[in-house]
């Protein structure tokens, strides 16, 4: 409900430093944005604030349902590290090939299974309709049980065909699974606890690649070993399908399908502990914000050619093909033989950087909320730019690569060794290397892990489950859950050829990207600690244009009469909202009102202060009909 009050200002005293207002129009629409800063006496809204702590304290069921769902990244994360340890394993070999290497096309084949196949099932034909129609916790659940049914299968075959087929099959889970549980988790988490409960998955994803290494090193010599590896996977992913059945749906999804009665079972489940005014207000915030969206009737896809959401969609894949081209995945894939160089075998390299990438991930759940989306992603994309160079200039100067094997019988006499064993320091015999310089690939490497492990590691699917409007959310995760697999496979075809051609050249062609995703970042709002339902207002005002037409404002005025410097009271004769009484809260200096708020209980709007000078000295204040 939009209103202009005419408030009477007298003999008013200045009191303190006051916030100045700013106002932003859109074509048909009147959106008012306030700005408070720190050194303002009196706050014009006065609400309960809660540490990250306080609300995990007070909503347990949050903190439970934001750990299981992370289990799919888990289960995702497992699975990148252990199919690069079971390739090398001899019994894997024995088992498929006879004990011979298995050819270089299968292996590709193997690897890429489930990269391809998640493509096809992120894609929002697929994944905002199970979203939209299972619901978001019947979604992850069935995800998690296609995934399992897939390495069950895979764990009694022994033929490299069948493997590849089911894990095809597991690679439409692992789609479901990763559009589902972003959006899930975001959707029931307290916007204090947000980034801390999304940051999990990453979390989830990077664990796994540490107990994905450190289980196949453990078991590379073991019997049928690789069959043993995957019956964590197995257990795990059967965890998250009964899990998730006892988990209570998200309310925003029960509010858009329109079972109120369902959304305020699950959110007083969720928020139990919390204070009743606070479950209240957060209802009825999700309630106006899902009554808006549906004035303007269903989603469709051509929605998506409305200037705004076209807008957001590509933000969206900006930040997640960043986070590809970074090269994170290139070095997981292919960084073995550069820490070969250095004398540190496979299984050793994976565990290293995964314990790294799980310290820093670790560290950026603390961070998230603290520092915000867009100071993580600033610094790690400027960061991970800077090792990068300094890893491709010690490799450069240090380490000679040979473009294959074949150098000669005076220098490598095996023509079929590895590259790295041709590897050498300038002046060197092959393998020997220089150890400062190995030192330094080895640190510039694992610098670069860690500075990815705090930003475009586990930001991005949180950032693209935050910006899309409760309307769209899932067909826009969707879009991006799809450019996140699409650049997996892309990087993981590109690198072999790029390594070739340009040596250690390929990681200043990664730190390029880094350096433009850190520019990239300096233009994105910052969305920590901002409720969802207004997450919205943030892009409208960084495009330029609005999400939809919003009605022309229409106006109740009330005369008040302001003794002081600042005013909180009720608005008489204003239309109450969810009988919660309208109240004004404002902050006067002079003669002139410096801003102000306009507010329902718990649910606040800022005022597009219009000034009105007549005799006298009155002005008023506005704000749109939008009950945001």
């Amino acid at each position: 409900a939009a209103m202009a009050s005419r408030v009477s200002f007298r003999d008013v005293e200045p009191q303190g430093s006051y916030a100045a207002a700013h106002s932003t129009r859109f074509p048909g629409a009147s959106v008012g944005r306030s700005y408070v800063p720190p050194v303002l006496e009196q706050p014009l809204i006065q609400e309960d604030t809660f540490t990250a702590s306080q609300i995990l304290r007070q909503q347990p069921l949050v903190a439970i349902a934001g750990t299981l769902a992370s289990v799919g990244g888990v289960v995702f994360g497992y699975d990148m590290t252990y199919i690069g340890s079971a390739l090398t394993m001899q019994s894997f070999k024995d088992t498929m090939n006879g004990g011979d290497q298995l050819p270089d096309s299968v292996e590709s084949a193997m690897t890429g299974a489930i990269g391809i196949a998640a493509i096809f099932t992120a894609c929002p034909l697929v994944s905002a309709s199970l979203l939209d129609n299972l619901g978001r916790k019947w979604t992850v659940s069935l995800g998690a049980a296609i995934f399992c049914a897939g390495v069950l299968v895979q764990l009694l075959v022994s033929s490299s065909t069948l493997t590849i087929i089911f894990r095809l099959l597991s690679g439409l889970g692992v789609g479901i699974m990763n559009a589902s549980v972003p959006v899930y988790v975001a959707e029931i988490a307290a916007k204090e606890v947000r980034g801390l409960l999304g940051g999990l998955y990453q979390l989830g994803m990077t664990l796994g690649m540490f107990l994905g290494a450190l289980v196949s090193y453990l078991l590379q010599e073991v019997a049928s070993g690789w069959r043993y590896c995957l019956v964590p996977q197995v257990c795990l992913s059967g965890l998250l399908v009964f899990g998730m059945i006892l988990l209570p749906e998200s309310p925003r999804h029960a509010l858009n399908k329109g079972d109120g009665a369902r959304a305020r079972a699950s959110l007083e489940r969720l928020r139990k502990g919390a204070a009743e005014d606070y479950i209240e207000a957060e209802f009825q915030a999700c309630l106006a914000a899902v009554e808006s969206s549906k004035q303007s009737g269903v989603a469709r896809y051509m929605d998506f050619c409305n200037p705004y959401l076209f807008r957001l969609v590509l933000v969206g894949i900006a930040v997640v093909m960043f986070r590809q081209l970074s090269g994170f995945n290139s070095f997981l894939y292919y960084g073995p033989p550069v820490f070969a160089m250095a004398g540190i075998n496979a299984y050793v390299f994976q565990m290293l950087q995964s314990g790294v990438n799980l310290l820093g991930t670790l560290v950026s759940l603390v961070l998230i909320d603290k520092m915000g989306r867009r100071a993580l992603l600033i610094s790690g994309g400027l960061g991970m730019a800077a090792f990068l160079v300094a890893l491709a200039i010690t490799g450069y100067l240090g380490i000679v690569i040979p473009k294959s094997c074949n150098c000669g019988i005076d220098r490598c006499p095996d023509s079929r060794a590895p590259a790295t064993h041709c590897a050498h320091g300038p002046g060197l015999d092959p393998g020997a290397v220089n150890p400062g310089i190995g030192a330094g690939v080895v640190v510039a490497g694992l610098a670069y892990v860690l500075a990815y492990s705090l930003s475009f590691g586990p930001v991005p699917r949180l950032y693209c489950a935050e910006i899309f409007p409760m309307k769209y959310r899932s067909k826009g995760c969707g879009f991006t859950t799809m450019f996140t697999q699409f650049g997996n496979w892309l990087v993981a075809t590109i690198t072999p050829p790029l390594a070739d051609n340009l040596s250690w050249g390929v990681y200043l062609f990664w730190g390029a990207w880094c350096l433009l995703a850190f520019v990239f970042a300096t233009f994105l709002p910052e969305t920590a600690n901002v409720p969802m339902e207004e997450v919205r207002l943030l892009f409208e005002t960084k495009f330029g244009v609005p999400l939809d037409a919003h009605p022309p404002a229409q106006s109740f005025r009330v005369g008040l009469s302001i003794a002081r410097g600042s005013y909180v009271g009720p608005l008489p004769g204003v239309p109450s909202a969810g009988g919660s009484q309208y109240e004004l809260s404002a902050t006067v200096s002079g003669s002139s009102l410096a801003a102000g708020r306009f507010s329902t209980g718990k649910l606040s709007t800022p005022l597009n202060l219009v000034p009105e000078p007549d005799q006298n000295q009155t002005s008023s204040v506005r704000s749109s009909n939008d009950d945001r």
